[in-house]
């Protein structure tokens, strides 16, 4: 009986301990930045993706098909458009500086749409017989144009989190932030 209540007593102080030790709430910037920094990533590792499979395609050109580097591109046009679709959709988040953070997605949303336009109108212009040089040609623009999205994508989260603090703080505590930034290094 007399070890029980120490151990009763140890159990109660672990309890505080942890309610006491990052126990709480995350924050509406907190919320905000981790989805925000879950969408990015999610395109990023997709876009990678495709960029390694249409690498492995032109590496072999004598397997290489033109349609497996079009359906490439074209993967990564539903990305994009699958991201400017979760980031106009996410509200601003209910804070003071909120708005000015959406406006910055929704800025970064308008030139993913613009670069996913020009990619779809570079693919839109191929014969259906393109052979895998037509092809190649069309894309190049395309590759360097996502390549720069993705970097732009970065300066505008290191953008919102000049915002101001409680956004700064966010992203530095947000899960998906920090997996993002660590894929970086």
């Amino acid at each position: 009986m007399r070890i029980g209540i120490p151990l009763a007593s140890a159990a109660a102080a672990l309890v505080l301990v942890a309610a006491g030790c990052g126990g709480g709430e995350p924050s509406a910037e907190e919320e905000w930045a981790q989805s925000v920094c879950t969408s990015v990533a999610g395109w990023k590792t997709e876009l990678e993706q495709i960029a390694n499979n249409v690498t492995q395609q032109l590496q072999s050109p004598a397997t290489a098909s033109a349609d497996a580097v079009r359906d490439g591109i074209e993967n990564g046009v539903e990305a994009t458009e699958d991201l400017v679709g979760e980031l106009k959709a996410l509200g601003p988040p209910d804070t003071e500086s909120g708005a000015q953070a959406k406006q910055e997605l929704t800025d970064l949303a308008d030139e993913l749409e613009k670069t996913v336009d020009q990619a779809k109108a570079a693919v839109g212009q191929l014969p259906d017989d393109a052979n895998l040089s037509d092809v190649v040609g069309a894309i190049t623009g395309i590759v360097g144009g996502l390549q720069a999205l993705a970097q732009e994508a970065q300066s505008t989260l290191d953008s919102i989190e000049q915002v101001s603090g409680d956004f700064k703080e966010g992203f530095e505590n947000a899960d998906a932030c920090q997996d993002l930034r660590a894929d970086q290094d």
